[in-house]
């Protein structure tokens, strides 16, 4: 720490040696900007007055100088003892810009002080008072519109800039370039909707087939749905326009030979939407589950059954005694748009 008169007090003549141990104690002192925890006074210091004065606080390991007025320091930056850096003062009111734009898309920043040209490189903080919806420009302190980019450069989508957050921006001389990443999409939920027959346990299906027509098959429980407009009613599904996939499981079975399959069927318009293979066997005692999947689309609301068609009266499953509710049909709709 050096914090010497840097000035000569004594009146002269001096002696060689006097003045010479005057002039280096005040160069040691300028050398180490008057290092000290000590706030420097004008008359500490021997001079009229601190203007532009720089003093090493060693109280708060800052480095600053005094303004041109004589009254407040002015703090350039700190220390790090310990990593040996130095780092510069940022005074985040001239880094700071209020948004005072009217509407999504367009925004006006107002940096103070104020900047007066756009400079490559020149970066700053905004919090934004509008979301965006699409592409966006961005005007600091009137000096022209340029395009609020995404930190790739690529063009604001929509949802980039959520009002009320701050965001920091850098000028890369064509474009406002965002320097945070793009918002991540939304965690993706399913549209799906699952009916069923359901019974109690050790209960039969509820449903016998009649043998050579279609048998619109019993489901009276909507499992899981969250398909907005898709319900159930007397065996019948309506489901909203849209593109679905779909699969479905039907067991039949009888004690004589038998064969059959399962489909789904838009009783609204009267068109199979998905259909399967022909199952069974020549031999009787059997059951068989009927599985059919497929792609559709409905370009308004149907009404939706699921039908099977044996070859010979047949029953609609068997039951367990589990103790698990049996489940005799299943339905499974995934709704992609």
């Amino acid at each position: 720490m050096s914090q010497n008169v840097l000035t000569n007090t004594t009146t002269p003549p001096l002696a060689g040696s006097t003045a010479i141990s005057v002039l280096n104690q005040a160069v040691d002192s300028l050398a180490k900007w008057f290092s000290g925890s000590a706030t420097p006074t004008a008359s500490a210091a021997g001079l009229s007055d601190l203007k532009g004065f720089v003093w090493h606080d060693t109280a708060t390991n800052t480095l600053k100088v005094m303004n041109q007025a004589g009254s407040t320091w002015i703090v350039v930056g700190y220390f790090d003892e310990t990593y040996n850096t130095f780092t510069p003062h940022v005074n985040a009111a001239a880094t700071f810009a209020a948004d005072t734009g009217s509407a999504a898309n367009t925004y006006a920043f107002a940096m103070t002080p104020a900047w007066t040209a756009y400079n490559l490189g020149g970066v700053f903080f905004a919090s934004v008072a509008h979301g965006n919806t699409g592409a966006s420009v961005g005007n600091v302190n009137g000096l022209g519109a340029k395009a609020i980019v995404r930190r790739d450069g690529s063009a604001l989508t929509g949802g980039e800039l959520v009002a009320g957050t701050y965001y920091p921006f850098l000028y890369d001389g064509t474009s406002i370039r965002m320097l945070t990443p793009p918002p991540q999409a939304a965690a993706f939920t399913p549209t799906q909707a699952l009916f069923q027959n359901q019974q109690a346990s050790g209960s039969g299906p509820g449903e016998s087939l009649s043998g050579g027509v279609w048998n619109r098959r019993t489901l009276n429980t909507t499992a899981f749905s969250n398909i907005a407009g898709a319900s159930i009613s007397s065996n019948v599904i309506t489901l909203p326009a849209g593109t679905y996939q779909v699969w479905g499981l039907g067991p039949f079975g009888s004690a004589s030979a038998l064969q059959g399959r399962s489909r789904l069927r838009d009783t609204t318009n009267n068109v199979t939407l998905a259909s399967g293979p022909q199952i069974g066997t020549g031999n009787g005692n059997s059951y068989w589950v009927s599985e059919f999947h497929g792609l559709f689309t409905l370009t308004g609301a149907a009404t939706i059954e699921m039908q099977t068609c044996p070859t010979i009266g047949s029953g609609g499953g068997l039951s367990s005694s589990t103790g698990d509710v049996e489940i005799y049909a299943s339905l499974m709709f995934n709704k992609s748009a």
